[in-house]
């Protein structure tokens, strides 16, 4: 098993905090791929997502 626990830090002014966050979501991703395709079993990824994804989708309603 593979845990990943990202933390981005969010202060600082907003210009560059964008830009920190635009670099760590990259990052992140380059991760992850590696992570899915080298790791031994499952890939469990927990940490403070929110301050640098923004909020999570909203679920879709069933017709």
């Amino acid at each position: 098993m593979t845990l990943l626990g990202p933390y981005v830090p969010s202060r600082g002014p907003r210009e560059r905090r964008n830009e920190g966050k635009h670099a760590f979501q990259a990052a992140v991703t380059t991760a992850l791929l590696g992570l899915a395709t080298d790791a031994d079993g499952p890939v469990i990824v927990a940490g403070d997502l929110t301050s640098s994804w923004g909020r999570p989708p909203e679920p879709e309603q069933p017709q």
